[in-house]
């Protein structure tokens, strides 16, 4: 019986040692981290590998502060927390992976549900009113200038159907127009001056002001592999994008690619 006392106060003891374990390790991934300390390693290929990213992985976001790009698992830093919540998913309508964009009368809440399509909405600022806007299958907003611009995913079997929208408050009410097509896949967007950059699921595109389209990369190291991107910023002339477990840095003016894990250098 004291034997028995004595395993199950050790088992109490191993189990609260490694909740605090999972805790910690948590609570770090939650840190933004400075981006130039991590160490590049090879991208991971194989295919027994992959899985583990996109459904056990961490996914990490890219955000810049203070001219300096950071990576954190931690998805308010990166898009600010709603202040309210979001209606419960329906037939159709708010169904998919949320992007948000606040507004001058409220927010603009994006949904993509992949092959079942997604929707458009506005909101007023405290979420007790809203309308539907379009059936745009929002990844992400971006604001270049005073234009108000989201990317829309679109495919179908593998078809790419992308297209970038422009969102225009006319009379009272937020419409969306098309703005240029992509015809890729397409995940993330930032801007840097006046040039739009895209990473696709093969591509990275720049867009400048005149919606001429320039190939920057066909070939990034990502694309025959199913790992998806979160976020991308540009820094300093680099182009970084937040995946699962890691970061691709892509320099723009050598086109040099590189995969960093999260190990941080000693």
């Amino acid at each position: 019986m004291t034997i028995f006392i004595y395993m199950l106060c050790a088992f109490k003891k191993f189990l609260v040692i490694g909740s605090l374990l999972t805790l910690c390790i948590n609570a770090s991934a939650q840190q933004p981290i400075f981006i130039d300390t991590l160490v590049a390693s090879p991208f991971p290929l194989n295919w027994n590998v992959l899985p583990y990213y996109n459904f056990k992985g961490i996914p990490y976001y890219i955000i810049l502060e203070n001219d300096k790009a950071y990576a954190c698992a931690d998805k308010s830093k990166y898009l600010p927390q709603l202040p309210f919540k979001l209606p419960k998913p329906g037939p159709f309508d708010y169904d998919g992976m949320p992007a948000w964009q606040k507004v001058e009368n409220g927010y603009l809440v994006g949904y993509n549900n992949g092959e079942w399509g997604g929707s458009l909405f506005w909101f007023s600022p405290d979420g007790s009113e809203n309308y539907k806007i379009s059936r745009d299958q929002v990844q992400q907003f971006v604001v270049r200038n005073n234009e108000l611009l989201a990317i829309a995913e679109g495919s179908h079997q593998g078809m790419p159907f992308g297209m970038l929208n422009k969102l225009v408050l006319a009379k009272g009410k937020w419409i969306s127009e098309p703005y240029l097509k992509l015809n890729t896949i397409s995940h993330s967007i930032t801007v840097s001056d006046d040039d739009l950059y895209v990473v696709a699921h093969k591509s990275i595109l720049k867009i400048d002001k005149q919606k001429n389209i320039h190939v920057l990369l066909d070939k990034p190291i990502w694309g025959s592999t199913t790992i998806f991107n979160t976020s991308v910023i540009i820094c300093k002339n680099v182009l970084y994008c937040g995946m699962w477990e890691g970061v691709y840095k892509y320099d723009l003016k050598s086109g040099k690619q590189e995969w960093l894990s999260l190990e941080v250098k000693k």
